[in-house]
């Protein structure tokens, strides 16, 4: 008798275990009308917007993808007349994100002005320095990012502190406001220096401005801090991180009082230092008076300007450049900011406005080095302690990779350091687009300086404020009260900082106005991918460029799983129904395709989970057993009974394609082979 055993059949069966569609970034709009809006480097969208007799119109202007500890740049593109709206980022997740837009106005073909302005959570009170006198005024932008309408309430106070006029207004839902203060609803008299205090009834957001007509009738920006009132007493030293004096430079320091009862201290100007020197106290013409200490005495809710001496010298000479601290006698801490002015040949040719805010030890700032629009970042640090302190800074990119090794500092006690990038890196290459990242063995004051040469080569300087890392994210989201373009205005967003994070940009205004606003990430490119073929499940490394933040991989138009492990490099998983053809990458600036294809070979079904392996046997003898393997290496022990049934958990082998045999044996010794591909993909 011939022994005669075979497999019919080898079986697997479970439920096929398919993991959720990879979400991709997308757009959620309020329902009501469409409106066509630009993003992702120029294509267009459609969103949606809400428009009632009472809420103003608000739409999606770019979805915002940030790299953990990394940026995005958004950049208006409008031509034509001034339009005006405000943004607010809608992130998924808890907030983290921190914000600032730069300003840009070109008069006469001429860039004349730039200026830094911080995002913010809304906030239902504030006070903020006014001076309305002559060719200086102040202005305000109010946004309400909420579909209620909010009430605010407003007055304004001398350098006596005596209420000088008051009002209200109606701010509706979606709705921004922006005007000087000697203009509707605000109407301040024709002269007036003090504060202008507000209350809302209900949360928004607000920014200041300083705008100076100079000696050539050319608009000047500077910003200013819009404090929120506190609820209790703050009491701790505060610094201003940069002054400068004299060579055409001078310095207002702008106190503003918080309280309602009147506020005393001192300020104090420090030099840089050295390696071997603290910082010294400097001896400084302020306000007519020659001393190295001045005292202030601040009435309730009211304000106090101090105003260095600096000097007619034309062109750059003997500039003395330093910190500036306060001190409080009475437990009552004003806020302090301050305006340098650059003035050459008896023009005023550029302001920035700095404020001061609390030391920390952990911060990120945006920076930009550019020699084709010469326009090139610097730090300034400044130590309030009377011991040195040790500070790390390193250059990385918007996708957070660094683009510099890591430059340790000291600054000495009360000592001060301001440098450009070129200075802080000297092989840093332009063009670079980026941050600092800052790191303290003891809490310090930072803020970014960005400078640049216009065309008739005035130079121009802005402040950018800087994020502390380890201060918390209000829960209510960032708001950009003023986002402006056309008339020759220019905004540029920076949303940065924090773990990585998904969302919008959502666009709003009083009006139905559209402004365009376009992402500046650069491209994504695809330099090759190994190996060049397998079955699904293959796991596929992508180089290339630009993958940060990354939204989609596709095999020939099949959309796969993957991880970006950094800007150069993708994690990808050959997706089920994939065929051989062009990988594609997209990300926030454009889609890159690969030059050659992936060839996707055929390796049977594809399982994940826990399966069951079956194998039916058919022998005219008695069966001793049966033995599953797989890739040639034993799963379990030999199966001596029917049915010959082994439960097999995919998870513990690597995706991609494997095989799965059985041997079955009969008492003869005679023995039948199954063998099945499959393609595991967990």
């Amino acid at each position: 008798m011939i022994a005669k055993t075979s497999i019919s059949a080898l079986l697997l069966s479970a439920a096929l275990i398919i993991g959720p569609a990879l979400p991709v970034q997308g757009q959620t709009a309020a329902p009501g009308s469409p409106a066509s809006v630009t993003a992702n480097g120029g294509a267009t969208q459609t969103a949606t917007t809400t428009t009632t007799t009472t809420v103003g119109t608000r739409y999606v202007a770019s979805p915002i993808s940030i790299p953990s500890n990394g940026g995005q740049v958004l950049t208006t593109t409008n031509a034509g007349s001034v339009s005006s709206v405000y943004a607010n980022v809608q992130q998924g997740g808890n907030p983290s994100l921190s914000g600032i837009a730069v300003f840009e106005f070109t008069q006469n073909g001429i860039i004349v002005s730039e200026t830094g302005v911080p995002a913010s959570a809304p906030v239902t009170s504030g006070r903020i320095y006014v001076n309305v006198n002559g060719p200086v005024n102040t202005g305000i932008a109010f946004a309400n990012p909420n579909q209620t309408g909010a009430v605010i309430s407003f007055y304004f106070t001398d350098l006596n502190g005596n209420t000088v006029n008051q009002g209200s207004f109606t701010l509706n839902g979606y709705s921004q406001i922006a005007a000087f203060m000697n203009q509707a609803p605000f109407n301040a008299s024709g002269s007036m220096e003090g504060t202008f205090t507000f209350t809302s009834s209900g949360p928004v957001g607000a920014i200041a401005l300083r705008g100076l007509i100079n000696q050539r009738g050319e608009f000047i920006m500077s910003t200013l801090p819009v404090s929120p009132l506190p609820a209790t007493p703050v009491s701790e030293p505060v610094v201003l991180p940069q002054f400068a004096d004299g060579g055409g430079w001078t310095t207002q320091i702008i106190l503003t009082n918080l309280y309602d009862t009147p506020v005393s201290g001192q300020l104090q100007f420090f030099g840089p230092g050295s390696t071997s020197q603290p910082g010294p106290v400097l001896t400084m013409t302020v306000n007519g008076v020659t001393a190295n200490s001045f005292s202030y005495t601040i009435q309730g809710r009211s304000s106090a300007r101090f105003v260095t001496a600096g000097n007619s010298t034309n062109g750059p000479q003997s500039t003395q450049v330093g910190s500036v601290q306060l001190t409080s006698n009475d437990g009552l801490t004003p806020t302090m900011s301050g305006v340098f002015s650059y003035n050459y040949n008896g023009i005023t040719v550029t302001e920035a406005g700095i404020s001061a805010a609390p030391a920390g030890v952990s911060f990120q700032v945006y920076g930009v080095l550019n020699t084709t629009d010469s326009i090139q970042s610097g730090v300034a640090l400044a130590n309030p302690s009377a011991s040195p302190v040790t500070v790390s800074v390193q250059a990385v990119g918007l996708n957070a990779t660094p683009q510099s090794p890591v430059l340790t500092l000291t600054l000495p006690a009360k000592g001060q350091l301001s440098q450009f990038i070129g200075q802080l890196f000297p092989s840093l290459t332009a063009p670079f687009e980026g941050f600092f990242t800052i790191t303290a063995s003891a809490p310090i004051g930072v803020t970014a300086l960005r400078t640049r040469y216009n065309t008739r080569n005035d130079f121009l300087i802005t402040t950018t404020p800087a994020r502390d890392n380890n201060q918390p994210i209000p829960g209510s989201g960032l708001v950009f009260p003023d986002v402006v373009a056309g008339g020759g205005y220019t905004s540029e967003v920076i949303i940065f900082g924090g773990p990585a994070a998904a969302g919008s940009l959502w666009v709003g205004s009083t009006n139905s106005t559209v402004i365009t606003i376009t992402t500046t990430t650069n491209p994504p490119t695809i330099t090759g991918f190994t190996p060049g073929s397998g079955p699904t499940g293959t796991s596929v490394t992508i180089s290339g460029t630009n993958f940060t933040g990354a939204t989609a991989v596709l095999f020939n138009g099949v959309s796969a799983s993957f991880t970006v492990s950094s800007a150069t490099a993708i994690q990808a998983s050959v997706p089920a129904g994939a065929t051989t053809g062009p990988l594609t990458v997209t990300t926030l600036g454009g889609t890159a395709t690969s030059a050659s294809s992936f060839t996707v070979n055929a390796c049977g079904v594809v399982v994940s989970g826990t399966v069951t392996l079956t194998a039916n046997v058919i022998s005219n003898l008695g069966i001793v057993g049966v033995q599953f393997s797989l890739d040639n290496a034993n799963l379990g022990s030999t199966l001596t009974t029917s049915p010959y049934s082994l439960p097999w958990n995919t998870t513990t082998v690597p995706n991609g394609c494997h095989t799965v045999k059985a041997v079955a044996t009969d008492t003869s010794g005679s023995q039948g082979t199954a063998l099945r591909s499959v393609t595991v993909n967990n």
